[in-house]
């Protein structure tokens, strides 16, 4: 799903952090359900510090 939101991103032109949020979206327990992620669980931790360090190296790579 990240290889295939990554290339939607580039067709329409819009930054692909932006995309990665709709899927995630798309993707959760509101709507579809695929992933059901606790709120305190180490998992979800885990991918809190990896999304916000890539956002943050990824404008800072386009700004700078």
């Amino acid at each position: 799903m990240g290889t295939f939101s990554g290339l939607l991103a580039r067709r329409f032109h819009v930054p692909d952090v932006v995309v990665f949020l709709l899927v995630g979206l798309f993707m959760g327990p509101e709507m579809l359900g695929w992933v059901d992620i606790k709120a305190d669980s180490p998992i979800n931790q885990l991918i809190l510090i990896f999304g916000s360090c890539y956002i943050l190296f990824d404008a800072g790579r386009r700004c700078g």
